[in-house]
């Protein structure tokens, strides 16, 4: 059961202080809160009786309740009352039931749904679980805490035909964001499991919850249920397998004692790859082998050779041999697991310096190639012009060179270029089959259709691929692609700094084809948006290497420093490392950065660089700190703390510094005079123009879509600003078009294919609710954003909205009045993406949008992200009134028992810390109280007994 603790401190209450609030520590274990057996009538109606908690359900359609069963036809349903999970930090529910075949059970099939439908009939804020996923019937288990659930929705499936005709068949869905996962288990034994991002608390909202159904109105279930229960909390694999062994009659999650355990794991990993760890458990109070991999704890033998994370996964550091030991109740078993260098070995060299006819000569290998169309080899480069049939093909004796790369189990492609003015859908080099399209390759972009770079690699057996931000249009550059299939990377590098990785299982380099390897080619040559094919790229190549087998990234940065004429790509030994962390702001997620000196190579960020979690860092103060198991550093709260990072052996620490002190930076407050062809920033002088004209009342700018009218900002507003929030108050006189924006700033480009679009901004959609951020062009196929927070213009009242776009802290947030509407806890488009060339409010970057009539009252620009008790403070504030980094003093006053410290609203950035003693012995510390807000003052009420604490506010 969840318990609540709570330890009693009095206080004592002196000058210009107040008293610790009273600690609260929660302990928390899965809860039966809901248990449905399926048994009971009221009246002579069948009502699905909660026996736990009496959140009873309501039949619908043919659904009935016989003999102990919930049978549902596929014309039924039954309900649950609003809330059944609210304030559940995970949950899990669990099913006895049987369940027919496909024939008979409609396309995505629920068994649950509990969530709510946004104004588009779409399955908003919710968990799910399907047992027919698109006639498939696989099972998915899925979470998404956005309006539309398809958005970020993160399932996890489980593999088909487990439940047919099965009498009694249990499932177990386990949603637990706070550990980070979904788990799906089908009679007692788990079928998968998936990493999530998304809560429950606050992220879903249980408004219409369904047996049998869903909020997509999508078919219903077929199947008939013997027991129905939810546990607020994650019962784990131990107790998953005791409840279905106990059956649907008995509660009993106890597996008893642990008998043994046998870990697992490959025999190799790759230095700097990972391999995962598996560890089974067998118990006295059930039959089978338990997976306890997420329960287990971990040690490595030998850290600097090997280290293995909270999850089992197993990070090669350093050639050699450790021993992995995996420990749970009371037992403990052991692996030997051995890392080993990436092997690569120079396989072919194109040089372009021994001009001999037209060929292009292999300097290593033996695939020699020709120069097509215009190419010319001069002064140690391939010159390609762009024109059509401009390119080097090293095709005519791939056959007998087993490919280029065809015959390798991993391949590094190096090469160093200089590139023109490129069009969409340019190429590098382009290694497969070609039908008129590609087939079985592999190929690297340098211009996409969002002005990206990628690398792709798709074949029958298989594929991945992924773009990196930006493209390589007039540019000098050295670029690395990675295909290492046995450690499941694929990768870029630009000029030797990691770029973008994915770690797909992508397809072998066995299954790419031989017949065409082009160098400023693509294998699209007969479709796409150029009629004719793809264009040729204008590009000169200096260099291009490829390796039979994966450079490491050290490797890749010593050829980057060396450059296209030295082939040395031996670092040399580890001699130091040195931890180089800025000032963090609160909120920051950041990867390092460390920095290590070899025997040929120096300053190497190894950190930025890295395809896993190589560290280990440790923080004197968690509470400001901390190291998550992402591999990364996370700021949590104001202070100092000395971080220290563990590499190879080598150690560095240093102090970091987090600080929370987002700046206003442009305010408009529309105060202007009747007439004024401007509207002035009383705060960072940055003049807004209106090109349209505009109405000043003294207290607000009206603006008429039909003029239209807007205020133009000038550009390069946003500066070089990591994070930005915008806070503004404003009105509707009218419902507003679909597709108008409120603000945008980035740039409108013209685009070959689809002209005059927005590129690399972030903007408001008003009438959608929404908000974005995209580091391409167009910008729509790159968005990152909020979304379904209503419609902003459907009222004339003033309505409060803050947009906090802060890409170091990985999040997206948007609120109306002060309250969260909508968070995106995956961005990672940087602010530097952003071109704010051309800057607007209440104008699209999209030329062919339409405008609304709007009324503004305040509009702010803040460096920084503020946070959500900022944002309640604005809110508190309202359009007059700032907030505010001076210095102020706390009030305080007695209520009974308790007293109440409090201090104002616009002090929002400060925090209540206390000492017992004062002077050069006082120990200040972060009160653990949580302020409220009042008004507009923040108050915390503490009782009046205890040790003497002293107290103040600090920034």
């Amino acid at each position: 059961m969840n318990k609540m603790l709570f330890t009693h401190r009095p206080h004592v209450l002196l000058s210009c202080a107040a008293l610790l609030a009273a600690q609260l520590a929660a302990m928390g274990q899965a809860a039966l809160n809901h248990r449905y057996s399926f048994f009971s009538y009221t009246n002579g109606t069948p009502v699905a009786t909660d026996v736990v908690a009496g959140a009873d359900g309501t039949l619908f359609g043919d659904a009935t309740i016989q003999n102990g069963q919930l049978q549902l036809d596929g014309n039924a349903y039954v309900t649950l009352p609003a809330g059944i999970i609210t304030n559940s930090q995970a949950v899990t529910v669990e099913a006895w039931g049987d369940y027919p075949d496909l024939s008979e059970q409609g396309l995505w099939g629920n068994l649950f749904d509990f969530g709510t439908q946004n104004a588009n009939n779409q399955d908003s804020y919710s968990i799910s679980f399907c047992v027919n996923v698109n006639g498939s019937q696989d099972l998915d288990a899925a979470i998404s805490d956005f309006d539309n659930a398809n958005m970020t929705r993160e399932n996890c499936y489980a593999a088909a035909n487990l439940l047919p005709n099965t009498v009694g068949s249990y499932i177990a869905a386990v949603f637990d964001p706070p550990h980070g996962y979904i788990a799906i288990y089908f009679n007692g034994s788990l079928q998968n499991k998936i990493p999530i991002t998304s809560t429950i608390t606050p992220g879903v909202r249980d408004a219409n919850n369904e047996i049998g159904w869903d909020n997509w109105n999508d078919a219903k279930m077929v199947g008939n249920l013997d027991e129905f229960r939810i546990w607020a909390g994650a019962l784990n694999g131990l107790e998953v397998a005791a409840s279905y062994q106990s059956g649907d009659a008995l509660l009993n999650t106890n597996a008893g004692t642990i008998t043994s355990l046998t870990v697992t794991a490959g025999a190799q990993v790759v230095e700097g790859g990972q391999e995962p760890a598996t560890v089974l458990a067998t118990a006295s109070g059930i039959t089978n082998t338990v997976d306890v991999t997420v329960l287990a704890t971990y040690a490595s033998a030998n850290s600097n050779i090997l280290t293995i994370d909270a999850l089992g996964g197993i990070h090669g550091k350093a050639p050699g041999t450790s021993q992995v030991e995996a420990f749970y109740g009371g037992q403990s078993n052991s692996v030997a697991v051995t890392v080993v260098e990436p092997i690569s070995t120079l396989a072919h060299r194109y040089s372009f310096s021994d001009p001999a006819g037209g060929i292009v000569l292999d300097s290593v290998g033996t695939l020699n190639g020709s120069l097509m169309g215009s190419a010319v080899e001069s002064n140690g480069t391939v010159v390609l012009d762009g024109t059509a049939g401009s390119y080097v093909d090293l095709s005519s004796n791939s056959f007998a060179n087993d490919g280029i790369i065809s015959g390798f189990q991993s391949a590094t492609v190096d090469y160093w270029a200089t590139f023109g003015t490129l069009q969409n859908w340019t190429y590098a080099w382009a290694f497969g089959n070609s039908t008129g399209a590609g087939a079985n390759y592999a190929h690297s972009v340098v211009r996409d259709g969002n002005s990206q770079h990628e690398i792709d690699n798709f074949t029958t057996a298989g594929g991945a691929g992924f773009a990196a931000l930006g493209d390589f249009a007039n540019e000098a550059v050295h670029c690395t692609t990675v295909m290492d299939v046995p450690t499941g990377h694929l990768a870029i590098y630009t000029n030797g700094v990691l770029s973008g990785y994915v770690t797909n299982d992508f397809a072998p380099l066995s299954s790419i084809a031989t017949n065409f390897i082009y160098i400023g080619r693509s294998l699209w040559t007969a479709v796409g948006p150029f009629g004719t094919g793809d264009p040729y790229v204008p590009a000169a190549f200096d260099e291009i290497r490829v390796y039979n087998g994966t450079l490491t990234p050290q490797q890749i940065a010593l050829a980057d420093q060396l450059g296209p004429n030295n082939t040395n790509v031996t670092v040399g030994a580890l001699q130091g490392i040195t931890v180089s962390i800025p000032a963090m702001q609160l909120g920051d997620i950041i990867i390092g950065p460390v920095l290590a000196n070899y025997g040929n190579l120096n300053n190497y960020n190894v950190t930025g660089n890295s395809l896993t979690p190589l560290f280990v860092f440790t923080s004197s103060n968690s509470n400001v700190v901390f190291q998550a198991t992402d591999g990364k550093l996370h700021a949590v709260g104001e202070g100092k703390a000395t971080v220290t990072a563990t590499y190879q052996g080598f150690i560095s620490s240093q102090v970091v510094t987090v600080v929370h002190n987002p700046v206003l930076v442009n305010r408009y407050s529309f105060h202007d005079a009747p007439g004024s062809a401007t509207a002035a920033d009383s705060v960072g002088g940055w003049t807004g123009a209106l090109p349209g004209g505009g109405t000043f009342t003294g207290t607000e700018l009206d603006l008429s879509a039909s003029v239209p009218q807007f205020v133009q900002l000038p550009s390069g507003i946003l500066s070089n600003y990591p994070a930005v929030t915008i806070d503004m108050w404003c009105s509707f006189p009218d419902p507003a078009p679909v597709n108008c924006m409120l603000y945008g700033f980035g740039n409108t480009d013209t685009n070959t294919a689809l002209p005059w679009l927005g590129e690399n901004y972030i903007f408001c959609a008003p009438v959608g609710g929404r908000i974005a951020i995209s580091g391409v062009d167009p910008g729509f196929a790159g968005e990152q954003g909020v979304a379904g927070a209503g419609n902003f213009t459907a009222t004339n009242s003033i309505i409060h909205l803050t947009s906090v776009y802060d890409p170091p802290g990985g999040t997206e947030s948007l609120y109306t009045n002060g309250v969260l509407v909508g968070i995106n806890r995956g961005v990672t488009v940087p602010m530097s993406f952003v071109y704010d060339e051309t800057n607007y409010i209440g104008h699209s970057l999209y030329t062919g949008d339409p405008h609304e009539d709007l009324n503004l009252n305040e509009f702010r620009i803040y460096n920084g992200a503020l946070s959500p008790v900022e944002v309640a403070a604005s809110e508190a504030l309202g359009p007059s009134a700032l907030l505010s980094n001076a210095r102020t003093s706390l009030a305080v006053t007695q209520s009974g028992g308790n007293l109440v410290i409090s201090w104002p609203a616009a002090a929002a950035a400060f925090s209540l810390y206390s000492s017992p003693t004062l002077g050069a012995n006082a120990n200040w510390t972060l009160s653990s109280a949580t302020p409220v807000l009042v008004g507009q003052t923040f108050q915390v009420t503490v009782p009046t007994s205890g040790p003497t604490l002293f107290y103040e506010l600090r920034h």
